[in-house]
Formats: structure tokens, sequence, C-alpha cells
């Protein structure tokens, strides 16, 4: 679907005008520009991600890493990267932890973050039912 297709669909669905369906879809862009302007990750440059999490008295049981993927023109997710957090501070059962990332590929990408027990009684940590995953 190319451009004047779209605002003649546009137009259509809202029972407005050609010209009027052109002005929301421009207005919309506009907006939706500006918006990822503000969340700009740039290729090559390197970022600081910090979290702060509650063990809740696990001492030390939770992992992190930063899980960054892309989809192929097929349609399939593809892992690009897995990054661990490494604990850099520790109060009380407030555990910091903090990654470096940087991605070196330009691109479309997805950043997630997944936490995990850690205990070396556990042979398959993804497998196990206590994997969150977060944005």
């Amino acid at each position: 679907m190319n451009k004047t297709e779209l605002v003649a669909a546009i137009a259509e669905q809202a029972e407005i005008s050609k010209k009027d369906a052109e002005k929301a879809l421009k207005a919309f862009t506009d907006v939706v520009a500006e918006e990822l302007k503000k969340g700009d990750i740039e290729s090559g440059k390197e970022y600081t991600i910090t979290y702060v999490i509650d063990e809740k008295g696990l001492n030390d049981a939770v992992g992190l890493e930063l899980v960054t993927t892309y989809t192929t023109a097929d349609g399939k997710q593809h892992v690009y990267s897995v990054e661990p957090f490494n604990v850099i501070k520790k109060e009380g059962d407030l555990y910091t932890f903090q990654v470096k990332h940087s991605l070196s590929n330009a691109g479309s990408f997805k950043v997630s973050y997944r936490m995990f027990p850690k205990n070396p009684e556990l042979p398959h940590r993804q497998d196990f039912c206590y994997v969150r995953w977060f944005v």
C-alpha cells in the first residue's frame, strides 16, 4: 500500500475527505517521528543501563540479562545478543545491576530484559518457570 492508497483507506474508514485524511496522516507521522527522536539509540554509541531489584531475602539468587533481537524479512525473530548484567552494589535486599550496551549494526532491534534464578543445581535456567521477561 502506498501513501495515496493509505490516505484513501483512512478517508473511507473515518468517513472524512481525502484532504482531511492526509492532514491526519501527516499529523500522526509527525508526532511519531518526534517521539522516536526522544528515544533514539545510535549505532556504535555505548549506553549504561542500570536496574535496582529487591531480591526480598533471596541472597544473590537472581541474575539479569539484556537480550537484543531482530526480525528477518520472513517475520522470524532471532537473538542478536545476550549481555549479562553485573551486580555493582548491594544494600540490604536491594541489588543494583548494570551493563554497558552498544549496537554495532544499523537496523531495527527489540530489547528485553530476562531475570532468572541463579543456582548451581538448576540445569537449564531459561527453561525454569521462574524466568521473567520485562521491557
